[in-house]
């Protein structure tokens, strides 16, 4: 029986990730380096660490601290005008939190931004948790779900993982959770065999949670 919801945030619940190719590929132009869609799709759902060790090399990029302090800060200029929901996710949450359903935010960005952007669009006090990986291994190892199910005080197997990308998915299914694919324009090239099910928005997710209630 399913007890609780976690959501990735980026790319399954807002529309984050074209934002996120925005930002890289505007920093990259003033270093005079062309960044395009097929780079963007090697590093969604990837840890932060991941994506600069690899851009730094790509591109030869020789003080990357002040790069990713940079590319942030670009970022979130953009959220802060162009961010949206994904159509359904409102009233997928209250759906959730009616029939008592205990509801996380999962996301490998830190915690300050995961705010700033539930904030944004009032949804904080959905949430009963709000949890940022930063600091652990990234997808697709399952640190970060583990840690939510300890949090929330449930079992893995009682919890269903909503996520975007291949590497969120795996890290569900080794954490032993159920898991939803639904895949955006950046990640539906990706494989997505291991989830239970993969929709095609998350409008969806209501008529299929129910089945693993």
């Amino acid at each position: 029986m399913i007890k609780a919801v976690i959501f990735d945030k980026d790319g399954l619940m807002f529309d984050s990730e074209k934002l996120q190719y925005q930002s890289f590929r505007d920093l990259l132009a003033e270093y005079g380096q062309r960044y395009t869609r097929k780079h963007h799709y090697h590093f969604v759902g990837r840890p932060g660490s991941f994506t600069y060790s690899s851009i730094q090399k790509l591109f030869k990029i020789k003080d990357i601290k002040r790069f990713i302090k940079k590319r942030r800060r670009y970022y979130r200029e953009l959220s802060a005008k162009k961010l949206r929901m994904y159509p359904g996710l409102l009233d997928l949450i209250s759906f959730l939190k009616k029939k008592g359903y205990r509801l996380a935010v999962a996301s490998g960005s830190h915690l300050k931004g995961v705010k700033q952007e539930l904030a944004q669009f009032k949804l904080t006090e959905y949430f009963d948790l709000i949890f940022s990986g930063a600091d652990l291994p990234g997808k697709p190892e399952p640190d970060i779900f583990l840690a939510v199910a300890k949090k929330l005080r449930v079992s893995p197997n009682q919890c269903l993982v909503l996520e975007d990308s291949q590497p969120g998915v795996e890290a569900a299914k080794a954490a032993g959770m159920f898991c939803f694919a639904i895949p955006n324009e950046f990640t539906k090239h990706q494989d997505f065999s291991q989830a239970d099910q993969i929709l095609g928005s998350l409008k969806e997710v209501i008529l299929f949670v129910l089945k693993y209630h």
